[in-house]
């Protein structure tokens, strides 16, 4: 008799048939080998469907192929919905897991500490996994504060009980699109505590055709603000939240600023580091505010 998989892995994607087959390799090369892997396509237009062919003759592997070209959310949130995991996992389709990803997560959970709703390490890495860069997480009593200021997690690493992924979906609005990973987390974190496997066991490919932030001043802007205001409407998340506030808004016009720095865009850096600043004088002390103040000006 077939049993459901402990581990529901989703994988949206959308004209990556250059790399899908590396990431789909990558997790059926897990250690663990109790899982299903979900593929979500977002109506390619290139020969993605025809590598997936090979990779569908195993039972490990289903594809459900949206009836038009919608955004990430929607994609991310057919897979949850069709998952029967007792946990849930993303995964892009051009990024890695590595070998003990599963393993290493399922020893976490039989530890029974934070296991709703945890996240394990990752890296940048090209496309030989060699580390570019090493990001730098939180330590679990500054998860709050942290993810107040911006998203320290990715779609990629983050564990989800089924409890959690049957009760929050990513949000399909269009104004919150471009960051709604960080809108997500924090809606769940504001009544789950994140747990952490300390342990780098994920890679973020960077390539030339990985999906970028708009950096359209005035729309990040307004998108910001609108998830902000959003956000704090709703009472469980105002109650954990709501005292850094004000720091939401300030690290909001920082990030801002910076995607007015590299659109080229420096009086429009200057009046959104000045509203940062204005906001929380504090500001001035930080080093990615200084950075941005000195791209600004010379």
């Amino acid at each position: 008799m077939k049993t459901d998989p402990f581990f529901s892995i989703v994988i949206p994607t959308y004209n990556r048939a250059d790399l899908i087959s590396e990431t789909l390799d990558s997790v059926l090369h897990q250690s663990y080998k109790h899982y299903e892997i979900i593929i979500v396509d977002n109506k390619s237009t290139d020969n993605t469907l025809e590598v997936l062919e090979p990779y569908l003759q195993s039972d490990k592997i289903s594809l459900i192929v949206n009836a038009e070209n919608f955004e990430r959310s929607r994609s991310r949130n057919v897979g949850m919905e069709n998952a029967k995991g007792d946990y849930l996992t993303l995964l892009d389709s051009d990024d890695f897991m590595y070998p003990n990803t599963l393993s290493d997560a399922a020893v976490f959970i039989k530890k029974g500490v934070h296991t709703d709703f945890f996240h394990n390490h990752y890296e940048l890495v090209d496309s030989d996994r060699k580390c570019l860069y090493k990001y730098h997480f939180p330590k679990e009593s500054q998860h709050i504060k942290r993810l107040a200021r911006g998203n320290f997690l990715s779609c990629i690493g983050v564990f989800l009980s089924r409890s959690v992924y049957t009760q929050f979906n990513f949000s399909e609005d269009e104004k919150v699109l471009g960051s709604e990973d960080w809108e997500y987390w924090i809606r769940i974190m504001s009544q789950y505590p994140l747990g952490v496997i300390p342990k780098v066991n994920c890679g973020i490919r960077s390539h030339d055709a990985r999906s970028i932030s708009n950096y359209e001043v005035e729309a990040v802007a307004e998108r910001k603000k609108y998830i902000i205001d959003r956000l704090m409407e709703m009472p469980e998340v105002k109650k954990v939240f709501g005292p850094y506030e004000k720091q939401m808004r300030a690290f909001a016009d920082l990030f801002t600023a910076i995607s007015a720095n590299q659109s080229g865009s420096k009086k429009e850096a200057r009046r959104y580091l000045l509203k940062s600043m204005k906001r929380r004088p504090i500001m001035l002390f930080n080093p990615y505010f200084l950075r941005n103040l000195q791209l600004a000006y010379f």
